[in-house]
């Protein structure tokens, strides 16, 4: 039966209006987004008690509020404790098969910012979720069985759902030692490699270090985020362009396209844009979904710091270009009250050597600074000055004045959870 929803999702997508414009876009949004409105107060115990409120006047959810109304929220009578007992289960067995009752998916993402959150999806939304993945990020190839090698911190049946007489899925659980993966998928050889940039990191590491063949045809970013430096040395490696999917609990929320630009799903999502510096450039999405029923998503603000392209993409796609993903509010260090945005740190590391080929920078206390670096230059010492000057400047630039930085070596052999380059764990 999932099969067949596919074909249909497929169909339909193939046949979804062509967007000449934006004003296009903006009419085919408003349409889809009246229409589900329409449903979502007609089954939602949440919004049954909004009939009369304009989309402009819904509240705006966040993890932490949806949380707390998932029972009035879902429209299949699903309880927050028994959704979280099957995910949290999964997690621990590492067996991602079971479901609700109608073959509901249950899973589990605590993101970037360590609250739990909990999604919930029918066959029907796995398949439309799968016949986009197959029409923007998976194409797919009549005549050959491609290999799909993915590497996340959990498994989902929304995932297994690719596999198929077309793609041979192999799941690589981030759970375990990760040079027993590289093995794994070095002996699996597969044709298209979906993997976060940390773990693509060392899989481009193990091939510079033992000059071996491995060529995948597209590699895939996945979960966190992409920053430029780490795409271009993968592509260097890789040979090839690197593309992204912005994917979270939340939804398939953009891909690249042929000429890795990443789009926003205008055509599946609205995205309010809520605007964080006076040039109106870098904003915090709020997204309403067009086709979520079993768990609305409307007007829910997320807090990544997205930046708009500048100039048009080459593509010609109207879908709204993102230039990159700066990362999460709560990655926004704060020194007693003078707030530096992680771009800042990161170019002050990625400038003061070229020997730096990853880092990450924890903010302990107010005052106190935790720089963890890997380098190729065997003199450790000599790039930790280099690191730890620039950092200095940068923060007596922005009135910093009492502080303390420690430097020791990066050693990140964990890829269980996302990896973050600057995080606040105030």
């Amino acid at each position: 039966m999932l099969k067949i929803r596919i074909i249909l999702q497929l169909f339909k997508a193939f046949f979804r209006p062509k967007f000449t414009n934006r004003q296009v876009l903006t009419q085919y949004q408003q349409e889809r987004l009246a229409k589900h409105l329409a449903w979502v107060k007609s089954h939602s115990p949440f919004y049954k008690k909004l009939q009369n409120v304009d989309f402009q006047e819904l509240p705006i959810f966040d993890k932490s509020k949806m949380m707390e109304n998932f029972d009035d929220l879902n429209t299949k009578n699903i309880k927050k404790e028994t959704a979280l007992r099957i995910a949290t289960a999964a997690e621990n067995s590492r067996n991602f098969q079971e479901t609700l009752p109608e073959g509901i998916t249950v899973g589990l993402s605590s993101g970037t910012s360590g609250n739990k959150g909990i999604f919930l999806a029918t066959e029907s939304e796995r398949a439309q979720w799968v016949a986009e993945i197959l029409q923007r990020v998976l194409p797919i190839r009549l005549g050959k069985k491609q290999k799909i090698a993915f590497f996340l911190r959990s498994n989902s049946t929304l995932y297994q759902s690719i596999k198929s007489n077309f793609f041979d899925f192999h799941f690589f659980d981030l759970a375990k030692p990760f040079p027993t993966l590289i093995e794994q998928v070095f002996d699996f050889q597969p044709d298209i490699l979906i993997a976060p940039p940390s773990a693509l990191l060392e899989i481009a590491q193990k091939i510079e270090q033992d000059n071996l063949s491995f060529c995948p045809e597209k590699v895939v970013s996945v979960a966190e985020v992409l920053e430029k430096d780490i795409q271009k040395r993968l592509e260097a490696v890789f040979k090839q362009r690197i593309h992204q999917v912005y994917q979270a609990t939340e939804g398939f929320l953009g891909s690249t396209c042929a000429h890795g630009t990443l789009h926003l799903h205008e055509d599946l999502i609205y995205f309010e844009k809520k605007y964080i510096d006076d040039a109106q450039t870098a904003f915090y999405p709020i997204i309403s979904d067009f086709n979520r029923r079993t768990q609305p998503m409307l007007r829910y603000e997320l807090n990544d710091i997205l930046h708009e392209r500048q100039t048009p993409c080459p593509c010609g796609s109207v879908l709204l270009a993102i230039d990159h993903i700066e990362g999460r509010s709560d990655d926004i260090l704060d020194f007693n009250g003078i707030k530096i945005f992680p771009d800042f740190f990161r170019y002050a590391v990625l400038l003061a050597s070229d020997d730096v080929l990853n880092f990450q920078i924890t903010q302990k206390t107010n005052n106190q600074l935790l720089v963890k670096l890997k380098t190729s230059n065997t003199d450790f010492e000599k790039v930790s000055i280099l690191v730890k000057n620039r950092i200095e400047n940068l923060l007596k630039e922005r009135g910093v004045t009492h502080y303390n930085i420690q430097i020791e070596p990066l050693k990140h052999d964990d890829f269980f959870n996302k990896f973050r380059r600057v995080v606040k764990s105030l």
